[in-house]
């Protein structure tokens, strides 16, 4: 078993916050990237490991997964990052260069 469809939610998910448009001549926030790692089933995974690491590797930030699979991100500087998922006993996944 894969969480491969966790990794595509979570990029979308980064994906939406990347495209909203921001008002010329404003400083673009820090925001709050949140989601949860499920089984292709739908199924919550507890204890899976979720990184969120810029493209050139200066910063990584780094989440467990809770009971119901949540996990969440704050402060995320704008740029270019790459998430990965792992958890023992599944293949990991990562996806990189999501804006």
């Amino acid at each position: 078993m894969t969480i491969a469809n966790t990794c595509l939610a979570i990029a979308m998910s980064l994906w939406f916050w990347a495209t909203m448009p921001v008002p010329q001549n404003r400083p673009v926030a820090p925001a709050h990237v949140s989601g949860r790692v499920l089984t292709n089933q739908q199924a919550p995974i507890a204890g899976a490991r979720i990184s969120l690491s810029t493209m050139d590797g200066s910063a990584t930030l780094v989440d467990t997964s809770e009971d119901d699979g949540a996990f969440a991100f704050e402060r995320v500087e704008p740029g270019v990052y790459r998430v990965g998922v792992t958890h023992p006993g599944w293949t990991g996944v990562s996806s990189e260069g999501l804006e």
